[in-house]
């Protein structure tokens, strides 16, 4: 499966033993207020330590970079896991 695109990256990973490797979205406010968006390609150990985060303007680019170097793991669709529950099966949606 894979490659991690503009449309799957917020739930779509690379997996190898306990290293995981996604994009996540941050900001940064400069001195005059501005925010500027940054994508972040974070590769975690156990879900906990970071062992590399590399920032980019574009998403285009932080998927690029991604693929470039991890798409070799294995690829892993949060998606696809789901099971149930949620919005969809809340008691109060009828309400």
């Amino acid at each position: 499966m894979g490659p991690i695109n503009n449309e799957n990256w917020s739930f779509c990973s690379y997996r190898l033993l306990n290293l995981k490797g996604f994009i996540t979205l941050s900001g940064l406010e400069d001195s005059s207020g501005h925010i500027r968006f940054l994508y972040s390609v974070t590769i975690t150990e156990d879900d906990q330590r970071d062992i590399l985060q590399k920032d980019f303007s574009c998403i285009d680019d932080a998927c690029h970079f991604l693929n470039r170097h991890y798409s070799h793991w294995q690829f892993h669709n949060a998606e696809s896991q789901k099971k149930g529950g949620g919005c969809a099966s809340c008691q109060a949606k009828g309400a």
